[in-house]
């Protein structure tokens, strides 16, 4: 049975406890960076749980930041530059993020101090963070008070770099793709899996869906497989989660329902090892035929390079688009840090795909 905290409860917790307690209560948060600029050109750089969608049309994130009893050079920054950047938080840079939120001199950079790298794009004066792979340059739009003496910022998105393998057809962004971490409390990281995705909801859709058989269910959740319903209230035993142990009295008919499900969970186990292999297969031979081609340059890591076929069906990479020149266009491949080439879609600009959203 959960326990029941009532507000007496909370407010007699111990200080930390009490505020880790609420700090995690509400999930898992986005993590985010946010980069900013001084009149003096030093750049600054904080760790932040609560950018949030504001709205699509126009395109506006927000977030919240504590109250002003002590400087808040990110705050101050936003204030007289009118520019901040909201950077992606992934698996290679969670500590040095993490950190950020260190007590810094005044005189003293997050970016030179973390060794993140500083990145100015298209004239934006707020600097971002190079290592990520999501990059918004946002306008400061307006703040709001909060009774506790908060700060929600409001910023409209002038435009955004995804790294173009994460961006869906439909247009959302495959955060696991890129090793998004999400934050709980101050100091815990996680990785997100993919779970489940739904099609819009519409009510009058909610009947089918309800009939449907469920593909997951908690184990305290009763499904008759055969009569293709729920139906713990006509079972001979509780089904809570704190119920006695149950003994089966038809060990075969288990035996049976346990053999059906190993056999559909290794078969998907199969095809998914299947389907990884066949891609490493094909991302191997790519690679050979990348790494075997004519070059006279070191590729950097994380620039796009194309790759051409000769007449005499020799291979060539080069760092010149395919529509700046007539040539044999084989596709265009970027470098990661473990020095494999990954196919990407032609055009891609630097850093990723730039969009430009409307206000």
């Amino acid at each position: 049975m959960d326990a029941f905290y009532s507000k007496e409860d909370l407010n007699s917790f111990d200080k930390r406890f009490k505020a880790n307690f609420i700090n995690t209560i509400s999930g898992y948060k986005s993590g985010s960076l946010i980069g900013t600029i001084g009149s003096d050109g030093l750049t600054n750089l904080a760790v932040f749980s609560s950018v949030v969608h504001v709205g699509s049309y126009p395109a506006l994130l927000g977030f919240v930041m504590r109250p002003l009893t002590v400087p808040r050079h990110t705050y101050s920054n936003i204030k007289k530059s009118k520019t901040f950047t909201i950077n992606q938080i992934h698996t290679n840079i969670t500590g040095k993020a993490h950190f950020t939120s260190a007590k810094f001199d005044d005189n003293e950079s997050e970016f030179k101090a973390l060794k993140l790298t500083e990145e100015f794009i298209d004239g934006f004066s707020a600097p971002f963070v190079k290592e990520s792979h999501i990059k918004i340059g946002l306008h400061f739009q307006e703040e709001h008070e909060l009774k506790n003496g908060c700060l929600f910022i409001v910023g409209s998105i002038e435009f955004a770099y995804v790294k173009p393998s994460a961006v869906k057809k439909d247009g959302s962004i495959n955060l696991q793709a890129i090793d998004t971490v999400a934050i709980s409390g101050l100091n815990k990281y996680y990785t997100g899996d993919f779970y489940e995705e739904y099609p819009y909801a519409k009510k009058e859709d909610i009947e089918t869906y309800l009939s449907k058989k469920p593909k997951d269910r908690s184990d305290n959740v009763v499904f008759n497989e055969e009569t293709n319903q729920y139906d713990a209230s006509l079972k001979k035993y509780s089904t809570d989660l704190g119920a006695p142990m149950i003994e089966y009295e038809d060990v075969n008919h288990w035996k049976n329902i346990g053999k059906t499900k190993v056999n559909k969970n290794l078969e998907a186990r199969y095809k998914a090892i299947k389907k990884n292999y066949q891609e490493t297969l094909e991302l191997y031979e790519l690679n050979q035929k990348i790494y075997n081609s004519k070059f006279n340059f070191e590729p950097i890591v994380g620039v796009c390079y194309h790759l051409y076929k000769k007449e005499n069906g020799e291979f060539f990479l080069s760092s010149i688009a395919p529509d700046e020149w007539n040539k044999d266009y084989q596709g265009s491949f970027e470098l990661n840090v473990e020095r494999i080439f990954e196919k990407v879609d032609f055009p891609k600009q630097k850093g990723g795909f730039k969009i430009n959203l409307p206000h």
